[in-house]
């Protein structure tokens, strides 16, 4: 861990900062309305950084597909970036569902439901030592009767797999129903501190839409953990692992990873990785940016030790608008918000709004300005991704960067949600088109 160093380690850890003739850019498209990029490079990478991910992706093919996870906080786990990506990617072959979770909907080709007795364990809530899955999140539960049901693509061809990725104590078992087959799951040899998540493999025949688990059987007061499931098909060009979880920053797969998330990566041996992180890291105050590159130069280390051949993207924030200090809603007590209705924050003026609107009964409509860190974060991220050798793609440039958030809340199909923190499934696919058209063009050297 790099936790505590100091400011003389962090520029050992970053290492020399690339010259100018060594960074080419695919710069963005002229314009300024909310689907066009703004004046800043939308992707920065070296010459042969460049070229390597282009000849990944151009790789892809039944014989083998190629592997990518995604790894970062709410703008990842929501999954119409990725859904996007591995869409434009797969040029029309089959995608592998690869890892899914509990709780998000991934690609949105597995839906996963869970009866009653099932809690949601994260890297959020639990200790730094203890085990969640790759993504930082879990399905907990103690009860014999709790099950989940997985319905899964229609399509899925004979010769399919299955990995669930799980933990339990010693004598734990339970049951897994696949195409009529019923399969008793057991902990096995003890646990490994080098691998503390059992992966447990089933084949999946052709035809099958449905796979069951429960029987749940464990020692008093013990607990069964649910980290994910991770599917393979033989005709796939493209595998994706999404490992998305909301609220985090780079930091927690660093301090709370516990050995899972590069356990799951040194299985996969993936060929691109997709850092995506920022946003959560924009409104923390006070901002340590010497601690801020500390971990995202070792999350890059980590993902580089599990999968050393792959190529790297990192992601910057998107543009972050927030109300004007004078016109946040006052902070309130518990017992206040009791006795009063909760105050709707103003309504978000447009651009093109030549006079706020203003009525007894509506607040004035108020232009939200963008995040004062946003650009700040932008540029470490930058920085960093760039001095450890990976490409940087930068939804801020193009969004039209400042102002971005608002415009793209403003378009038609809005393109931003109501809090100018999130985007719609609209606005992350824009997002993705804007990374893949500009990985697609071969820039100047």
């Amino acid at each position: 861990m790099l936790c505590g160093h100091g400011a003389i380690l962090a520029l050992a850890v970053l290492g020399p900062i690339l010259s100018a003739d060594q960074v080419v850019s695919a710069a963005p498209t002229a314009g300024r309305s909310a689907h066009d990029q703004g004046s800043g490079p939308v992707l920065s990478a070296s010459d042969s950084v460049f070229a390597t991910i282009q000849r990944t992706l151009a790789s892809a093919s039944k014989e083998r597909a190629i592997r990518i996870v995604h790894v970062g906080d709410s703008h990842s786990e929501q999954g119409g970036f990725a859904a996007e990506l591995a869409t434009r990617w797969s040029r029309g072959a089959p995608v592998a569902p690869a890892f899914v979770t509990p709780y998000s909907r991934g690609l949105g080709l597995v839906r996963i439901r869970l009866s009653a007795g099932w809690q949601r364990s994260t890297w959020l809530r639990s200790q730094p030592t203890s085990i969640e899955g790759p993504s930082g999140s879990s399905a907990v539960t103690s009860r014999a009767t709790a099950s989940m049901r997985l319905t899964l693509p229609a399509d899925l061809p004979d010769g399919s797999r299955m990995t669930l990725w799980w933990s339990g104590p010693a004598g734990a078992s339970f049951r897994l129903r696949v195409g009529g087959v019923d399969r008793t799951i057991r902990r096995g040899s003890p646990q490994r501190t080098d691998a503390p998540l059992q992966a447990t493999t089933v084949p999946l025949p052709s035809g099958v839409k449905e796979i069951v688990l429960d029987g749940i059987r464990l020692p008093r007061r013990t607990r069964l953990r649910i980290g994910g499931f991770q599917f393979e098909r033989p005709d796939a060009h493209l595998e994706y692992d999404l490992l998305g979880l909301r609220s985090t920053t780079q930091r927690h797969p660093v301090t709370h990873g516990a050995g899972t998330l590069g356990q799951y990566l040194g299985s996969r041996r993936h060929d691109l990785i997709i850092l995506w992180y920022g946003t959560n890291s924009v409104r923390t105050a006070p901002f340590n940016s010497v601690r801020f590159r500390q971990d995202l130069a070792e999350l890059i280390q980590l993902v580089r030790r599990a999968s050393p051949q792959g190529s790297l993207i990192v992601v910057g924030p998107p543009d972050l608008a927030e109300l004007p200090p004078a016109l946040r809603p006052s902070t309130q007590t518990r017992a206040t918000r009791r006795r009063s209705r909760p105050r709707p924050p103003p309504p978000i003026a447009c651009p093109e709004d030549s006079i706020a609107p203003s009525t007894r009964d509506r607040p004035t409509a108020v232009a939200r300005r963008s995040h004062p860190n946003v650009v700040n974060v932008r540029d470490l991220m930058r920085q960093v991704a760039l001095t450890n050798g990976a490409a940087f793609f930068d939804p801020y440039a193009v969004q039209g960067e400042a102002g971005g958030m608002v415009r793209w809340y403003c378009a038609t199909p809005r393109l931003s949600s109501g809090d100018l923190i999130h985007l719609t499934d609209a606005g992350y696919r824009q997002l993705a088109s804007s990374l893949a058209e500009a990985l697609a063009r071969r820039p100047a050297p």
